[in-house]
This record gives C-alpha cells, structure tokens and sequence, in this order.
C-alpha cells in the first residue's frame, strides 16, 4: 500500500551562504549566475517591537526573514496561515552562552536566555511579528529535521485543505561545540504549500512512500 501527499509551492523564502534571497538564490540553482561564496547577512526584525527585536537571536532573524520572504511571495496573509519550524539544533548560540554561564563562578541565567532557549521560540516570536494565532508546530529530527517538517506540512495541506508555511533553519555553533556539529553558517528556507494546483504555483510536489 502506498501513501502519496501532495500540495503545490506558492511561494519561497530563502537566506544563506551567498544566498540573500530566493530570486538570487534561484538565478544560481538555474545556472544563470555563479555561487560567489559570502557570509548570511541577518536582517533586523524590523515586524517586531523595539523590546522584543532586543531579545532576538539569530534563528529569530532567519525564520523571520525566509517565512516573510515566502508568504509575500505567495501573495498570502501571514496571520492567517499555521506554520511549521523545523530545526535540528535551534539556537546553538543561545545553548552556547546559557552553558558558559553555567560553568562560571556567576551562575544567574537571564531570562532572556531562558525563554529564547526552548524549541518553539522562533514560532513564538513569529505569532508576536505577523500576529497570527494560527497553529504553529516545531519539531527537530536532527538531520533529518528538513524532511519530517515536509511530511508534517504536507500532511496538514492534505487533511485541512489548506496553506501551509513551512519554515527549516538552522545557524552555526560556537566552539566547542561547532566540533561536533560543524554548521558553518546560518542557512533557512521557507515554502508557502497549498492544496491543489495554482496556476501561480512554482512548481507541483509530490511526496510518496510505501
């Protein structure tokens, strides 16, 4: 028996190494321009208040920047759509800084640190930036944390017939740490997924297994 999802791709959000947006970054998967190698430049959280853009990390940036990217790209509401993150590590940063200070003589976490430590936090920052009360899921399968936010997004077009956001990032470790799991840089990519076909569509995707 085998089991097939499918939904259309509406719109695309892309941040990375050499890619500051989905137009650049498609014009060098096309073969029309070369990959010139440079350092992911994170936007300000300009969508958020003054507070809040203070506490931000940067996977709050990039999730912000790439699902932004997407659902203007898509013509969609932001505050209307669920969405889902998907990161294998979160904010490796924020981990890094919560440990050292840990480890110090001074033991006193921040409360900023400590919020901005939970998984879900760039979802939570994301309903604080577009407003939106929509359902957000965040999930991790380390390496494999790009494809099991698929099936989840994939899964909900399907049963709830509708648009989907599905955001994926992830960003570097400092050392130690960056031994172990050697991310060199931030990279995030978002797809507005949307039941049926669209002659806007990007491109058509089908996931099936058996």
């Amino acid at each position: 028996m085998s089991t097939t999802l499918s939904a259309c791709i509406e719109g695309i959000g892309v941040l990375g190494p050499g890619f500051p947006d989905w137009p650049a970054a498609a014009r060098v998967l096309g073969g029309d321009a070369p990959w010139e190698a440079a350092a992911t430049v994170l936007p300000p959280p300009a969508c958020l208040p003054s507070a809040e853009r203070r506490r931000t990390g940067n996977v709050v940036r990039l999730t912000l920047a790439v699902g932004l990217e997407a659902a203007r790209s898509a013509g969609i509401d932001p505050a209307k759509v669920p969405a889902v993150f998907a990161s294998s590590g979160g904010d490796g940063q924020n981990c890094h800084e919560i440990c050292e200070t840990l480890a110090s003589a001074a033991r006193e976490l921040s409360p900023t640190r400590f919020h901005n430590s939970v998984h879900n936090a760039p979802a939570g920052y994301w309903g604080i930036a577009t407003g939106c009360t929509a359902a957000a899921n965040s999930l991790c399968a380390y390496d494999a944390s790009f494809g099991a936010g698929l099936i989840e997004a994939l899964c909900q077009v399907a049963i709830e017939r509708t648009r989907v956001l599905l955001i994926a990032y992830d960003t570097s470790y400092p050392e130690p740490m960056r031994s172990v799991r050697p991310i060199p840089d931030a990279f995030g990519v978002a797809l507005s997924l949307a039941p049926g076909a669209s002659e806007a569509a990007h491109a058509q995707l089908e996931l099936a297994w058996s």
